[in-house]
Protein backbone atom coordinates (compact mmCIF):
# COMPACT_ATOMS: atom_id res chain seq x y z
CA UNK A 1 0.00 0.00 0.00
CA UNK A 2 3.10 2.22 1.06
CA UNK A 3 4.48 1.58 -2.53
CA UNK A 4 1.13 2.64 -4.23
CA UNK A 5 0.60 5.92 -2.38
CA UNK A 6 4.60 6.25 -3.21
CA UNK A 7 3.89 5.69 -7.07
CA UNK A 8 0.75 7.88 -7.25
CA UNK A 9 1.92 10.96 -5.02
CA UNK A 10 5.74 11.17 -6.28
CA UNK A 11 6.00 10.03 -9.60
CA UNK A 12 2.90 9.92 -11.86
CA UNK A 13 2.57 13.64 -11.48
CA UNK A 14 5.49 14.52 -12.67
CA UNK A 15 5.82 11.86 -15.64
CA UNK A 16 5.70 14.49 -18.54
CA UNK A 17 9.15 16.13 -16.58
CA UNK A 18 10.75 13.02 -16.33
CA UNK A 19 13.35 10.88 -18.30
CA UNK A 20 11.26 8.16 -17.92
CA UNK A 21 10.06 5.13 -15.99
CA UNK A 22 12.53 2.43 -15.60
CA UNK A 23 11.66 -0.88 -14.40
CA UNK A 24 14.83 -3.25 -12.91
CA UNK A 25 14.94 -6.91 -11.33
CA UNK A 26 17.91 -7.35 -9.52
CA UNK A 27 19.68 -10.11 -7.15
CA UNK A 28 22.30 -10.61 -5.40
CA UNK A 29 23.78 -11.45 -1.53
CA UNK A 30 22.52 -10.12 1.86
CA UNK A 31 23.69 -9.96 5.53
CA UNK A 32 22.83 -8.99 8.63
CA UNK A 33 25.57 -8.78 11.04
CA UNK A 34 24.98 -10.14 15.01
CA UNK A 35 22.37 -12.63 14.06
CA UNK A 36 24.45 -14.82 16.03
CA UNK A 37 23.92 -12.87 19.20
CA UNK A 38 20.73 -14.43 19.43
CA UNK A 39 22.35 -18.11 19.59
CA UNK A 40 24.67 -16.97 21.80
CA UNK A 41 24.02 -19.15 24.49
CA UNK A 42 23.58 -22.25 22.14
CA UNK A 43 26.30 -25.27 22.90
CA UNK A 44 28.00 -24.64 19.77
CA UNK A 45 31.40 -25.25 19.15
CA UNK A 46 31.73 -23.79 14.88
CA UNK A 47 29.12 -21.54 13.65
CA UNK A 48 29.14 -20.73 9.78
CA UNK A 49 27.85 -17.48 8.51
CA UNK A 50 26.39 -18.23 4.60
CA UNK A 51 25.85 -16.06 1.55
CA UNK A 52 22.10 -15.36 1.47
CA UNK A 53 20.50 -14.40 -1.78
CA UNK A 54 18.97 -11.08 -2.23
CA UNK A 55 16.33 -9.96 -4.53
CA UNK A 56 14.73 -6.64 -5.34
CA UNK A 57 11.90 -5.80 -8.03
CA UNK A 58 11.64 -1.84 -8.70
CA UNK A 59 10.36 1.19 -10.60
CA UNK A 60 12.59 4.04 -10.31
CA UNK A 61 11.50 8.06 -11.81
CA UNK A 62 14.12 9.86 -12.95
CA UNK A 63 14.87 13.42 -13.61
CA UNK A 64 17.86 15.76 -14.54
CA UNK A 65 19.48 15.49 -10.89
CA UNK A 66 17.21 13.46 -9.22
CA UNK A 67 14.96 10.31 -9.02
CA UNK A 68 12.30 8.44 -6.86
CA UNK A 69 12.29 4.62 -6.50
CA UNK A 70 10.16 2.63 -4.35
CA UNK A 71 10.08 -1.64 -4.89
CA UNK A 72 10.25 -4.58 -3.07
CA UNK A 73 12.92 -6.39 -1.64
CA UNK A 74 13.68 -9.88 -0.17
CA UNK A 75 16.90 -10.42 1.94
CA UNK A 76 17.75 -12.78 4.66
CA UNK A 77 20.79 -14.47 6.35
CA UNK A 78 21.59 -18.24 6.80
CA UNK A 79 23.82 -19.68 9.48
CA UNK A 80 25.13 -23.18 9.99
CA UNK A 81 25.47 -24.30 13.79
CA UNK A 82 27.57 -27.49 14.73
CA UNK A 83 26.79 -28.50 18.24
CA UNK A 84 28.75 -30.54 20.44
CA UNK A 85 26.62 -33.09 20.91
CA UNK A 86 27.30 -33.42 17.21
CA UNK A 87 23.83 -32.29 15.16
CA UNK A 88 24.49 -29.83 12.24
CA UNK A 89 21.47 -27.63 12.33
CA UNK A 90 20.81 -24.51 9.55
CA UNK A 91 19.06 -21.46 11.06
CA UNK A 92 17.58 -18.59 8.12
CA UNK A 93 16.01 -15.69 8.68
CA UNK A 94 14.29 -14.13 5.58
CA UNK A 95 12.19 -11.10 5.45
CA UNK A 96 10.35 -9.05 2.77
CA UNK A 97 10.17 -5.21 2.74
CA UNK A 98 8.70 -2.87 0.13
CA UNK A 99 10.90 0.21 0.15
CA UNK A 100 10.48 3.70 -1.21
CA UNK A 101 12.58 6.69 -1.38
CA UNK A 102 15.18 8.85 -3.51
CA UNK A 103 18.11 10.97 -3.71
CA UNK A 104 20.55 12.60 -6.24
CA UNK A 105 22.16 11.54 -9.61
CA UNK A 106 25.07 12.05 -12.01
CA UNK A 107 25.18 10.94 -15.74
CA UNK A 108 28.76 10.72 -16.80
CA UNK A 109 28.83 9.16 -20.48
CA UNK A 110 26.71 6.36 -20.33
CA UNK A 111 26.60 5.63 -16.56
CA UNK A 112 24.75 7.17 -14.24
CA UNK A 113 25.64 7.38 -10.41
CA UNK A 114 23.29 7.58 -7.45
CA UNK A 115 23.25 8.58 -3.67
CA UNK A 116 20.06 8.29 -2.00
CA UNK A 117 18.05 7.00 1.02
CA UNK A 118 15.73 4.66 1.13
CA UNK A 119 12.64 3.74 3.81
CA UNK A 120 11.78 -0.13 4.39
CA UNK A 121 8.46 -1.03 5.85
CA UNK A 122 8.49 -5.04 6.56
CA UNK A 123 5.11 -7.23 4.99
CA UNK A 124 6.69 -10.83 5.24
CA UNK A 125 8.88 -12.94 7.73
CA UNK A 126 10.36 -16.71 8.16
CA UNK A 127 12.07 -18.18 10.45
CA UNK A 128 13.40 -22.01 9.74
CA UNK A 129 15.23 -24.29 11.15
CA UNK A 130 16.31 -27.45 9.21
CA UNK A 131 13.38 -26.75 6.63
CA UNK A 132 10.87 -26.46 9.52
CA UNK A 133 9.01 -22.82 9.77
CA UNK A 134 8.20 -20.78 13.12
CA UNK A 135 6.44 -17.79 13.51
CA UNK A 136 8.99 -15.04 14.95
CA UNK A 137 8.90 -11.45 15.24
CA UNK A 138 12.83 -10.90 14.71
CA UNK A 139 13.03 -8.43 11.88
CA UNK A 140 12.17 -4.84 12.54
CA UNK A 141 8.71 -3.94 10.85
CA UNK A 142 10.64 -0.11 9.24
CA UNK A 143 14.52 0.58 9.05
CA UNK A 144 16.24 3.37 6.71
CA UNK A 145 18.94 2.43 4.43
CA UNK A 146 21.66 4.43 2.44
CA UNK A 147 21.50 3.09 -1.01
CA UNK A 148 24.12 3.58 -3.86
CA UNK A 149 23.50 2.59 -7.46
CA UNK A 150 25.68 2.89 -10.87
CA UNK A 151 23.27 2.23 -13.79
CA UNK A 152 25.15 1.54 -17.04
CA UNK A 153 23.16 1.89 -20.44
CA UNK A 154 23.73 -0.58 -23.25
CA UNK A 155 20.82 1.27 -25.36
CA UNK A 156 18.43 4.07 -24.62
CA UNK A 157 16.14 1.92 -23.19
CA UNK A 158 18.08 -1.14 -21.45
CA UNK A 159 20.55 -1.09 -18.64
CA UNK A 160 22.73 -2.54 -16.53
CA UNK A 161 23.08 -2.06 -12.75
CA UNK A 162 24.95 -2.21 -9.46
CA UNK A 163 23.19 -1.68 -6.02
CA UNK A 164 24.64 -1.46 -2.12
CA UNK A 165 22.48 -0.72 0.49
CA UNK A 166 22.97 -0.54 3.88
CA UNK A 167 20.64 -0.05 7.01
CA UNK A 168 21.20 3.29 9.05
CA UNK A 169 18.85 2.20 11.95
CA UNK A 170 18.78 -1.94 13.81
CA UNK A 171 17.33 -4.69 11.45
CA UNK A 172 16.70 -6.93 14.19
CA UNK A 173 14.20 -5.77 16.37
CA UNK A 174 15.20 -7.89 19.75
CA UNK A 175 16.92 -6.74 22.71
CA UNK A 176 19.29 -9.45 22.57
CA UNK A 177 20.45 -8.37 18.93
CA UNK A 178 20.40 -5.28 16.86
CA UNK A 179 22.37 -6.30 13.92
CA UNK A 180 22.56 -3.53 10.70
CA UNK A 181 21.94 -5.02 6.86
CA UNK A 182 23.53 -4.89 3.63
CA UNK A 183 22.83 -6.02 0.44
CA UNK A 184 24.72 -6.28 -3.24
CA UNK A 185 22.74 -6.75 -6.25
CA UNK A 186 23.45 -6.88 -9.70
CA UNK A 187 20.63 -6.69 -12.72
CA UNK A 188 19.18 -5.28 -15.42
CA UNK A 189 16.62 -2.43 -16.30
CA UNK A 190 14.02 -1.52 -18.82
CA UNK A 191 12.75 1.80 -19.64
CA UNK A 192 9.10 2.10 -19.96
Amino acid sequence: MVFLIFLLILILPCASKADGLLLKFGSGWSSISGYEELFKDYPVYLLERDVYPSFSISFSQEFKSYYFEGGTEFLGVSSTFYFYSGDVKEYRLTGGYIFAGGGFKKDLKGLVFKGGIEGFFKFYEKFSVDGSDYSTDFLSDFFPAVVFTVDAFLTKRLCLFAVFKNSLGKVLSTPIAEGSWNSFNLGVGFRL
